[in-house]
């Protein structure tokens, strides 16, 4: 009830693998700038989905392997984290998790009927604007998307010292918190 996984980029990947393959050892889950659960079986095919999202056939392979994953049984919430100037990861990704994830909580829970999305709220924070939408199930938020604008691929409020970090904000990890 108070573990929690988080990753960005190669970690968000990850932190996404776990929760699904995991479920039941995390209370939520944060993707910051990563890739859909089975995104890829190759760097090849990884690297192009890092362009420009998944193609439909991987897409097909993903859906597939979710509805086979062990622990199907347990949704953990779970918040995705993008810029939407990212050239590393394409945000075309964090739709993607949504989406995905948007049919595993259907798919593990049919009789709660489908997420139900709130208005996208633009919110200004720090030096940035994000535009932040919650998927709903049974009156408890499942998903949020949070989608920061002129943000490229970085840990959004992050110690711009370092590389892939964004000083500018939102600050991501207290959004991972409040979440």
């Amino acid at each position: 009830r108070r573990v929690y996984v988080v990753g960005m980029s190669a970690g968000g990947a990850m932190a996404c693998i776990l929760a699904v393959r995991h479920s039941r050892l995390f209370a939520a889950c944060a993707i910051h700038s990563g890739l859909t659960y089975g995104a890829a079986i190759s760097p090849m095919q990884a690297r192009d989905a890092m362009r420009s999202g998944l193609a439909a056939a991987s897409i097909k392979n993903a859906r597939r392997l979710m509805r086979e994953s062990s622990e199907s049984e347990v949704m953990v919430p779970t918040l995705v984290i993008h810029g939407d100037r990212d050239t590393k990861v394409n945000p075309v990704n964090a739709d993607q998790i949504i989406e995905q994830l948007k049919a595993r909580a259907e798919f593990i829970d049919p009789t709660a009927g489908a997420l139900l999305a709130s208005d996208e709220r633009l919110i200004v924070s720090g030096g940035r604007t994000y535009r932040q939408q919650d998927y709903t199930q049974r009156g408890r938020i499942m998903l949020r998307k949070i989608l920061v604008e002129g943000m490229g691929h970085a840990w959004s409020g992050g110690d711009a010292r370092y590389e892939f970090n964004d000083g500018a904000g939102p600050d991501a990890s207290r959004l991972i918190v409040d979440f």
